[in-house]
C-alpha cells in the first residue's frame, strides 16, 4: 500500500492545522498585544468621557457621550477584528495576521488622533 501524500487526517476528517512560522506567530502576538493595550487606554477614555458627560452641569453632556461613541466605535471594530484574526488563525495563519495587523493600524491611528485632540501643536 502506499503512503497519503498529503497532511493526515484528524478523526473528523478535516485535515491538520496548518504550520505557523515562528516570525508570522511572533508578529500576529505583537499586533494583538497592541490592539489589546489600545483599547484599554481607549475605554479609559470612554469611561472618562462618560463620566464628564454625567457630572457636566451645562447642556453639554451629549457632546461627551457623542465622544465617547467616537472613541469606543474604532475600538470595538478594533476587537472584532483581532477576534476574526484568531478565530482565522489555525486555518490561515498569514490571512489571520493581516487582520491583527490591520486592527492594530487602526488603534494606532486612533490613539495618535486623540492625542491631536489632547495635545494641538
Amino acid at each position: 500500500m502506499s503512503s497519503p501524500t498529503g497532511p493526515a487526517p484528524t478523526s473528523y476528517g478535516a485535515t491538520a492545522a496548518v504550520a505557523t512560522s515562528p516570525r508570522v506567530a511572533t508578529a500576529y502576538r505583537i499586533a494583538a498585544r497592541v490592539v489589546l493595550g489600545l483599547s484599554a487606554l481607549a475605554t479609559v477614555g470612554v469611561v472618562a468621557l462618560c463620566v464628564a458627560g454625567a457630572t457636566d452641569p451645562g447642556g453639554y453632556a451629549g457632546f461627551w457621550y457623542l465622544f465617547a461613541i467616537l472613541l469606543a466605535a474604532p475600538a470595538l471594530v478594533a476587537l472584532a477584528l483581532l477576534w476574526a484574526a484568531r478565530w482565522l488563525r489555525p486555518r490561515a495563519p498569514r490571512a489571520s495576521l493581516a487582520l491583527a495587523c490591520v486592527a492594530a493600524a487602526g488603534m494606532t491611528w486612533l490613539a495618535f488622533g486623540a492625542l491631536a485632540v489632547l495635545w494641538p501643536f
